[in-house]
């Protein structure tokens, strides 16, 4: 054997034999390290009552509360109401009080979120104090997911997500109580809500969405109300609504069982219900008030309001309609197609017996808006009709029993899917039912825009009550229902 190969594997074995030990030093250095760390946290750990009353409780209101932090919410085994905490964190950053039959849990502290172990400020102000420091490291390995071969006693595996039980704050109430999660910040990051069954008594309020992902609940809770309202904090309040709805729909072993999930909302928001294809409450109210942000906020136009979406509905029969134009007029060669006044010349060439008039009389500011989308203008278009609508809905089958949108003074677009709803529409300026019936009546039997201002009905009704040789074909899901008031509402077919 030659000089060199025997070289080679004497280099080997010596490489193998220094893994080996490396991996022998890594895996004793973490048994010490767990033993060292859960020791200390076991030391560190306290304990305190933050209150014990018989006051009357009806409402329970949680607010900001340190991050890393999970909040139980049991039945009181007395007639006193009890909140409890246990944690790394300093004494009295947790606070609770009884006024007026309401019990808060909150923390006034400044500065109670989550920092990197290494965060330089951080560790600078904790180093002349080893406990400080050690309570702050345990809290953000835990927080940051910073774990190895599960460093610390009680936390686990919870659907493929790391949970901690490090911090716990219990609450003990002695009867039913409605419930307000009061946080409004999309970074106030508890680990859970959870809520022992038979403790909600009518309804579940919250100011922030992401909070929803963190109550667990086994009880159907009567109404689930949503505050998803446009602020400088919660500038991503169409999306998160969507997002949510979307997740219930889809189903896990946290879905919660909702009788009626009212969500109140901004305008700006569109699309929502998109992909929600299964039963998600037995109703749904939709409150849509106040004043509708930017278009161009900082999370960025259609995209963000999902708004897009909705247009490409239209244009899709926009485009069908334009085609049939195309069809039909000849002699279309002097006639630019980027051309603001492009349908305006079309109609002077034709004749007024011409059936494509008909088209374009009543299609003319949506073809023109068509028009000037397909030659590149598309951006502005897109701001343009988010300014004229408030707030747009996909109404799939049996999402719901009943679907009902309080939006006074607001411009309202549905999208049906494959349903015959009944319907209870009231509105100022009108119901526009144009999209809807174009492919389905003849063409002199469609209402202009804004026509008719209320119908009571159900939708195949209204369709042969505008032509009797419709060949629509009636769908057999009617649920859910619709109670519409808005100033006007336009309606879409998927």
């Amino acid at each position: 054997m030659s000089k060199i190969k025997k070289l080679l594997i004497a280099g080997a074995v010596m490489f193998l034999v220094g893994c080996i030990g490396s991996a022998y030093t890594i895996n004793t250095g973490i048994d010490k390290l767990k033993i060292y760390m859960n020791e200390e946290k076991r030391n560190m750990t306290s304990e305190e009552e933050l209150i014990t009353s018989k006051d009357k409780v009806e409402t329970l209101k949680i607010g900001t509360v340190p991050w890393n932090v999970n909040i139980k919410i049991h039945k009181s085994e007395d007639e006193n109401s009890h909140v409890r905490i246990k944690s790394l964190y300093e004494k009295g950053i947790v606070k609770a009080e009884i006024k007026d039959s309401i019990l808060k849990v909150y923390s006034d502290k400044k500065n109670t979120g989550y920092s990197s172990l290494f965060n330089a400020t951080d560790l600078t102000f904790n180093l002349g104090n080893k406990e400080k420091l050690i309570k702050s490291a345990i809290n953000n390995m835990i927080y940051g997911d910073v774990v190895v071969n599960n460093i610390f006693d009680g936390y686990k595996a919870n659907n493929g997500e790391n949970k901690s039980e490090t911090n716990i704050v219990d609450i003990y109430v002695p009867n039913n109580v409605n419930i307000e999660f009061e946080a409004t910040s999309r970074y106030s990051h508890v680990e859970t809500y959870s809520v022992d069954d038979g403790v909600i008594k009518d309804f579940v309020t919250v100011n922030d969405v992401n909070s929803l992902y963190r109550i667990e609940s086994n009880d159907k809770i009567k109404k689930l109300i949503i505050n998803a309202k446009y602020s400088e904090e919660n500038n991503y309040y169409a999306d998160s609504v969507n997002d949510f709805l979307r997740d219930l729909a889809r189903g896990n072993d946290k879905s919660l069982k909702i009788a009626t999930l009212q969500i109140n909302t901004t305008p700006g928001i569109f699309n929502i219900g998109s992909e929600v294809r299964k039963k998600i409450a037995d109703e749904i109210i939709v409150n849509v008030e106040g004043e509708k942000p930017s278009y161009n906020d900082e999370y960025g136009g259609d995209t963000y309001h999902e708004i897009d979406t909705t247009l490409e509905k239209e244009n899709d029969i926009l485009e069908k309609i334009h085609d049939e134009i195309e069809g039909k007029v000849d002699d279309l060669e002097d006639t630019e197609r980027d051309s603001s006044e492009y349908y305006d010349e079309i109609l002077k060439g034709i004749d007024k017996k011409v059936e494509i008039k008909k088209y374009i009389e009543l299609f003319k500011p949506e073809l023109d808006r068509y028009n000037r989308y397909n030659t590149g203008d598309s951006y502005d278009i897109n701001e343009e009709y988010f300014k004229n609508l408030d707030f747009g809905m996909i109404v799939n089958q049996n999402i719901a029993d009943k679907i009902s949108i309080n939006a006074p003074g607001k411009n309202v677009v549905l999208t049906l899917d494959n349903i015959n709803p009944e319907m209870d529409i009231k509105t100022k300026e009108g119901i526009d039912f144009r999209f809807l019936l174009f492919d389905n009546v003849k063409l002199n039997s469609i209402p202009n825009d804004g026509k008719e201002k209320e119908y009571k009905g159900n939708l195949y009704n209204y369709i042969l009550s505008v032509d009797k040789d419709s060949k629509y074909k009636k769908s057999v899901n009617t649920k859910p229902s619709l109670v519409i008031n808005s100033n006007k509402l336009k309606l879409l077919e998927n």
